[in-house]
């Protein structure tokens, strides 16, 4: 399996993403507000201690039930 060309980071007491990372314009990131970045400046950054890396959270599924009732139990139909 390939690995991502994407990180996910957080800085603890908030950072700036230079124009070459953001494509665009410098971005103020706010303390512990996750941001994806190339995986070698993240990894970069995390062993340097200025950033850490956060698990991005998965999309949450839409659960439906045998009775085709989402998240509703059979003692509130």
């Amino acid at each position: 399996m390939a690995k991502s060309d994407t990180i996910t980071i957080a800085f603890p007491h908030g950072g700036i993403l230079p124009r070459d990372v953001t494509g665009g314009d410098e971005q103020s990131v706010s303390p512990h507000e996750p941001v994806e970045v190339p995986r070698a400046y993240g990894e970069h950054l995390i062993a340097d201690r200025f950033a850490y890396s956060v698990n991005p959270k998965p999309a949450k599924a839409h659960h439906h039930s045998a009775d085709g009732q989402s998240g509703k139990s059979a003692a509130n139909k």
